[in-house]
């Protein structure tokens, strides 16, 4: 019989470059914590450019990386370990590619096939953004589902000619209305698809053009910001038919930053010593803000918390803004939550606990379940 926590998934993205920070925060796969996600995806693979194979995006991935990734099963069995493909910087070219044909999709399915088997990954999740979209041309809406299609197919073909537990296959989906109607057919991705990984984050960012800083991962909206938050986005996506128990929320282990000048937005927040990109902050940089004396505050009408630091306005998640995400997980029916990423937490326990935002997650899980009848996805 399944525990209260494993009802729900913790679907988390492990970054393969956090591997290269610099020490106490790098990253590797043995620092992966025991029972601390459902689901561990290895981010990020590339498609190659003829679209029919995946290529490893770090020389150093293919064998060494993937193989320490996927021996964390020997301490952790239960754990599902997948290899993600795209991302923001992947081309959307490689992708058109791909779905250019059935003889591409085919070969690409047959070729991942052999490349999860062989390096011993549970599964593999897309994360294309955007069909459709960024170049792509407006056919591949329709083409990324007959991929999604074409993919699960050879998948249940492989399990049941070989007698091995079926090959998960998921996807990191856009939560917003405009790239919905634009990328996706839901109900039919659904279909094919284990689990929707809904990036209910970057909601807001500099790309807005706001003069007054706002949250990215807000769970709620405002009388005048309405659509851009995880409410909205998650009761879109249920609206459409997609079934609830297969959409995992987003929620951020990093910040946005700003920086303000007289109350107003004028750039980027500052770069991390240890990430090193401006307007954005890993969750163990933001908690050493914190404990150098700045002060949290809260949006409690949106559930979440921000800091300022001088002229530095920072949005983020903590503990409590992870609870009240899992809470709303489980009272409206969602399958579980998404995490980007769990390097991004306070993996190390520079500010003292070790992995609290994940930890978090999973506290509340246990806290907040047994409300409703879960049906599980596996097993």
């Amino acid at each position: 019989m399944l525990s209260v926590l494993a009802k729900y998934h913790r679907f988390c993205y492990f970054a393969g470059w956090a591997r290269y920070r610099a020490a106490p925060v790098a990253f590797n796969p043995e620092d992966v914590g025991v029972k601390l996600c459902t689901h561990l995806a290895y981010a990020f693979a590339n498609v190659d450019d003829s679209g029919t194979k995946i290529v490893p995006a770090d020389p150093l991935d293919d064998p060494d990386i993937y193989k320490r990734f996927t021996d964390l099963k020997k301490k952790d069995p239960d754990l599902k370990l997948l290899i993600s493909i795209g991302g923001w910087n992947d081309s959307p070219r490689v992708f058109s590619n791909l779905v250019s044909s059935v003889n591409n999709i085919n070969t690409f399915a047959e070729n991942t096939i052999s490349f999860l088997r062989s390096r011993n990954f549970d599964g593999l999740d897309v994360d294309w953004e955007f069909p459709a979209d960024r170049g792509s041309p407006r056919s591949d809406k329709r083409r990324f589902t007959r991929m999604i299609q074409l993919i699960r197919e050879a998948f249940d073909t492989e399990a049941s000619r070989t007698g091995k537990d079926r090959l998960l296959l998921t996807a990191a989906l856009s939560p917003g209305r405009y790239q919905v109607r634009l990328s996706y057919e839901p109900v039919k991705l659904a279909s094919y698809l284990d689990l929707i990984n809904l990036m209910t984050y970057d909601m807001h960012g500099l790309w807005d053009g706001l003069k007054t800083a706002a949250h990215h991962a807000a769970l709620y909206g405002t009388r005048t910001d309405r659509t851009r938050n995880v409410d909205f986005a998650a009761t879109y996506w249920a609206s459409l038919g997609v079934p609830r128990d297969k959409i995992l929320l987003g929620v951020p282990f990093y910040s946005r930053t700003y920086t303000l000048s007289e109350g107003s937005v004028s750039g980027p927040g500052r770069a991390g010593n240890y990430t090193r990109h401006s307007g954005t902050l890993a969750y163990f940089e933001v908690c050493k803000i914190l404990q150098d004396g700045a002060t949290g505050r809260r949006i409690d009408s949106q559930k979440v918390p921000y800091l300022v630091s001088k002229d530095q306005w920072v949005g983020y998640d903590d503990e409590k803004s992870l609870a009240a995400k899992v809470h709303y997980v489980v009272d409206h029916g969602f399958g579980g939550v998404m995490v980007w990423a769990l390097d991004l937490d306070d993996c190390k326990g520079i500010c003292g606990k070790t992995f609290p935002l994940i930890n978090a997650v999973n506290r509340a899980f246990r806290t907040f379940t047994g409300r409703r009848r879960y049906i599980p996805l596996f097993g």
